[in-house]
């Protein structure tokens, strides 16, 4: 463990533990397909575009370029989903 989890509490070890265990997997490299992330985001599954939208905002976060996918993202905006919504913006 790092000097910064010894002295964080036992609620906000537990805390960075669970995100680190389920939220991590969006910033997995190999886990980053072009295509894969058309295909979700034209699927009519909201939970797919939710989960192609978290991979594409973990991307541009740790500095890869996504604008080709740009207009695939623009194509959401009218979803009813407040969730999609959020991300797309």
């Amino acid at each position: 463990t790092t000097p910064m989890m010894e002295k964080a509490s036992a609620g906000m070890r537990d805390l960075i533990s669970a995100f680190s265990s389920s939220e991590a997997r969006y910033f997995e490299e190999e886990r980053f397909s072009e295509a894969e992330l058309r295909k979700a985001l034209s699927d009519s599954l909201t939970e797919r575009k939710i989960d192609a939208m978290k991979r594409i905002l973990a991307a541009v976060s740790v500095g890869r370029d996504c604008s080709m996918l740009f207009p695939d993202v623009v194509k959401n905006v009218s979803f009813q989903s407040l969730e999609l919504k959020k991300l797309i913006y």
